[in-house]
């Protein structure tokens, strides 16, 4: 069924498992917490399907054979790097370079062109780079890409694919366009679960009518070979320094006195420790229970989060 889907959405549980780890140090300033919780908040939402983005797109495409689905794109070009949220390109060369953003709290977008969302700790709106231009750089990488690596070596010549740029909101988000707003505002800043819904719709029409001039340019066969091709070129992206970003020294501050030798205290509470199966470095308890609770991604034992890059999941 999920031929289509040929990439999934990164994994957040590796961060997640660190971001935990770092809250229940004891020595933690209250401000690294705050900012930790903030960030494990933003994760955590993210696996919330009915908020999420990709979930709308994998239930409308994920078993459609006219298309192929993308998530997490990090593609690299020269200097430039994108950063594709999903991308759903289909048989008639249409790829849909979507930005995915979830302003639960609301984005406005001003008469003047100025993209505002509202801070509720802050209670009021702060300006942000318009997402729109952001993701037209992300679609200009890829189009460089297909120019320069695929087109060329494909075996049948295909007319240039048609890119279009699009900036998805999950349905919880609150969308104001002023009056006068520019006009690209309303064109390509969508709610994710009509914007799939539309889509779908439209595409399924042109496949029953047998539109002319709308007829297929790969076969189904086709589509699925230049999306893995396309996955070819992805870098995935480092796991975050979180001690760096925080601020946070990486060992705890607080000394511990240790236990007489071979008191009760000492064989009884001592915390088991835990190794990487691969390369052997220490690894805390935490990543060590992830890795177990994952035993069909794992084969029930432990890895450091460096090592568990090499099992993707399924």
């Amino acid at each position: 069924g999920d031929a289509m889907l040929v990439k999934a959405k990164d994994d957040p549980a590796p961060s997640i498992a660190t971001l935990e780890a770092l809250l229940a140090r004891p020595d933690l300033p209250d401000k690294a917490r705050r900012a930790i919780e903030a960030e494990l908040a933003k994760l955590r939402s993210g696996l919330r399907g009915e908020r999420d983005v990709a979930y709308y797109l994998n239930f409308e495409f994920r078993d459609d054979p006219d298309w192929a689905i993308l998530h997490d794109l990090r593609l690299q070009v020269d200097e430039y790097t994108a950063q594709i949220d999903h991308l759903l390109l289909n048989r008639w060369l249409e790829f849909y370079v979507l930005e995915s953003k979830a302003f639960l709290t609301g984005l406005k977008v001003t008469r003047d062109g100025q993209y505002l969302f509202w801070h509720a700790r802050y209670r009021r709106y702060q300006a942000i780079p318009s997402p729109i231009l952001q993701v037209e750089r992300h679609a200009k990488v890829l189009r460089k890409l297909l120019a320069t690596e695929v087109w060329p070596h494909l075996k049948h010549p295909l007319p240039e694919p048609e890119l279009q740029p699009l900036v998805l909101l999950s349905p919880t988000s609150r969308l104001i366009i002023e009056d006068g707003a520019p006009d690209e505002a309303r064109r390509k800043i969508l709610l994710a679960d009509r914007f799939a819904r539309d889509l779908r719709t439209y595409t399924q029409k042109w496949l029953h009518r047998g539109k002319r001039g709308r007829r297929p340019l790969l076969t189904q066969k086709q589509l699925l070979a230049l999306a893995r091709r396309l996955l070819r070129y992805h870098r995935p992206k480092p796991q975050p320094d979180y001690y760096a970003r925080f601020r946070i020294p990486r060992q705890p501050r607080v000394a511990e006195s240790p236990a007489p030798y071979g008191s009760a205290s000492e064989t009884s509470t001592r915390p088991r420790r835990y190794f990487c199966a691969k390369c052997g470095t220490r690894i805390s308890p935490r990543v060590a229970m992830f890795c177990f609770r994952h035993k069909e991604r794992f084969g029930g034992r432990a890895y450091c989060m460096d090592c568990q890059k090499d099992f993707p999941p399924a």
